[in-house]
């Protein structure tokens, strides 16, 4: 029996959720740096060595470290605990890759650096998991010295952590949970700006984008991780056949009606309902043609007076201070279309901001100074000034 036992200020972790990176098993011993990208990429946020080490510090979950000279161990109960190669000794060999106690992982966290000379065991007692010192080092035996480069950990105690940065949150209640769910399923996000555009979604389409897989990007049962799951592709094809039954014609708006706003997600609610504020599908030109008079002539700009100290002062040095927002520009009176109060109480964000800038430069009766907008033979295109 152990003279002392300890209880956890902290549970242990396990993993909740698919291990989404790469072929890591439980049992792979990783080192640090691969572990911390290995968990970056798995919860889509960034994971650091040093998350990994106050973690262990916590005893939330174990690290190893590798050993680098021979040993001389006792056990608490006077047994075998490791032996260097016969039955009767009781010695730690050189390369071996224990468990780290608590202590040696607080260390680590703390400075980088650990020197130890126990082992932690663990065990259930009266229903509580309890920790316990099951062997140390000989009296005569120097403390063992670890550094992190030569800590290793499990893929299952990474997982674990990894797992803790996962959003919680049910794809319909916060933009991190859907966030999360367009990386894992769709590699990237959404482009809901685009989708938010189409009169029309086919159930195939709409069924898909309600379980943030974007159906032009993964055809079939594909999706960002190979495969779609068995449960989740029954989810998707129960919710196809539901949409079959509408008889309207189904766009991003209809869509998020049918599920209900509980339950459609986050992002594509956001989109629909921005969709709706601005008019419709296409929503740049839409909000234009019903702004026609609303179209500001250009103006001059503002000259700044060279001899107010508020507007315009000379360092020391020479060089010249300007005060923010004291100078106009030729396109302040387009960029002022977007900011209007009459498109809405909130300010759109940048992809909706750049589409009707775009959609003034392509009317025939676009203000000045802008000239156009040519396609590029990319992804895009400019917008042409003088």
């Amino acid at each position: 029996m152990p003279d002392s036992y300890e209880i956890p200020l902290y549970p242990r972790l396990v993993p909740k959720h698919p291990w989404t990176t790469s072929r890591i098993s439980d049992t792979d011993l990783l080192e640090l740096e691969e572990a911390s990208e290995m968990a970056t990429k798995h919860a889509c946020t960034t994971i650091t060595v040093k998350d990994i080490l106050r973690a262990a510090g916590r005893g939330e979950i174990s690290l190893c470290a590798i050993v680098g000279r021979m040993a001389k161990l006792k056990k608490f109960d006077g047994g075998i605990y490791c032996n260097g190669g016969t039955p009767l000794e009781n010695k730690i060999p050189e390369g071996s890759i224990p468990i780290l106690p608590v202590s040696a992982c607080v260390q680590l966290a703390n400075v980088g650096r650990a020197s130890w000379r126990t082992f932690d065991g663990y065990k259930t007692l009266d229903g509580q998991l309890v920790r316990y010192s099951i062997a140390s080092l000989t009296d005569d035996e120097p403390d063992l010295l670890t550094s992190t480069s030569e800590c290793r950990i499990s893929g299952y105690n990474i997982h674990a952590l990894a797992d803790q940065y996962i959003p919680t949150g049910k794809l319909y209640e916060s933009a991190d949970a859907c966030d999360y769910a367009e990386i894992v399923r769709n590699g990237r996000p959404i482009e809901w700006r685009y989708w938010a555009g189409q009169p029309q979604i086919t159930p195939e389409q709409g069924a898909k984008l309600v379980h943030c897989i974007d159906p032009i990007e993964w055809k079939g049962e594909a999706f960002a991780l190979g495969t779609v799951p068995t449960d989740l592709r029954i989810k998707i094809a129960k919710l196809e056949n539901l949409l079959k039954q509408q008889t309207k014609p189904l766009d991003l708006q209809g869509l998020v009606r049918i599920l209900g706003s509980p339950y459609a997600p986050y992002n594509m609610e956001m989109a629909a309902n921005f969709c709706h504020s601005l008019g419709r599908t296409e929503i740049a030109n839409e909000l234009m043609a019903s702004d026609e008079n609303r179209i500001a002539q250009p103006i001059e700009p503002r000259e700044i007076d060279s001899n107010s100290p508020e507007e315009h002062r000379s360092k020391d040095d020479g060089s010249k201070v300007h005060r923010l927002k004291t100078r106009s520009h030729e396109l302040d009176h387009i960029m002022d279309l977007v900011t209007a109060p009459s498109i809405g109480s909130e300010r759109p964000s940048a992809e909706a901001a750049w589409a009707i800038y775009v959609s003034i430069a392509k009317k025939d009766n676009r203000p000045a100074p802008l000239l156009g907008y040519p396609c590029s033979t990319g992804t895009g295109g400019a917008l042409l000034c003088p």
